[in-house]
């Protein structure tokens, strides 16, 4: 196990550290459920895995139950540390467990220490809560903490994802969004859900929103499973 790691409580990471080519890895979970980061296979922890298929050159990370992992979309910094594609939309990667979890987003220029210096930084509350009758609560709390800072977006696009079975409804802030049956129909539209039944991943679009504004997320499954 000394070759792999966590990041943070959600996050296990393994990599492939052998030069010579590897088709399959061994690695430690810790107890818990888990769930591939990369292929949406579950797994149950307190035990060694074996045979995992790195042939793809795919190392495992896997994500703990509960987890809240928000993303923004692939780029890179150029040499003055700037990231050369926007920060939207912010894709919001949700594993529900019985017991609230919750996330904490630091955003800042990314260049200067002005969020030390002068409290210039945003953060965003990720909320995600089991409720009664096999409902998820998601609340997103947008500046959270902190005074922004430059170059803040004044607008935001959000995309989460459910893991899990499909949702009976997805309502956001009372109002009931509509059910995609193709994804490319979801891409198409303002907001909306679709559920691929490959991966068991609940794809919801979220209206643009103001940065700093704050929106609740109601999912109602068909199970209490998590």
């Amino acid at each position: 196990t000394k070759h792999q790691f966590m990041c943070g409580n959600w996050l296990m990471i393994a990599p492939v550290y052998k030069q010579e080519e590897t088709t399959e890895w061994s690695f430690y979970l810790p107890h818990g459920k888990w769930t591939d980061f990369s292929t949406g296979k579950e797994y149950e922890g307190g035990k060694t895995i074996t045979g995992y298929d790195v042939s793809d050159y795919k190392y495992p990370i896997m994500a703990r139950e509960g987890a809240i992992v928000p993303m923004y979309p692939e780029s890179y910094y150029d040499d003055n540390r700037k990231q050369q594609k926007p920060r939207d939309p912010l894709t919001i990667d949700i594993y529900p467990s019985q017991v609230k979890t919750q996330f904490e987003l630091m955003e800042d220029d990314g260049v200067t220490y002005k969020f030390k210096t002068d409290y210039r930084f945003n953060k965003t509350l990720i909320e995600c809560e089991p409720g009664k009758e096999n409902i998820i609560n998601i609340n997103i709390t947008g500046l959270y903490e902190g005074s922004g800072y430059k170059g803040m977006p004044k607008n935001r696009n959000y995309y989460l994802q459910i893991h899990g079975d499909k949702p009976k409804s997805v309502t956001i802030d009372e109002i009931k969004l509509k059910e995609m049956k193709k994804a490319k129909a979801l891409e198409k539209a303002t907001d909306g859900w679709y559920f691929d039944s490959k991966t068991y991943i609940a794809h919801i679009k979220v209206k643009e929103k103001k940065a700093n504004s704050s929106f609740s997320a109601i999912i109602l499954r068909n199970s209490t499973d998590y």
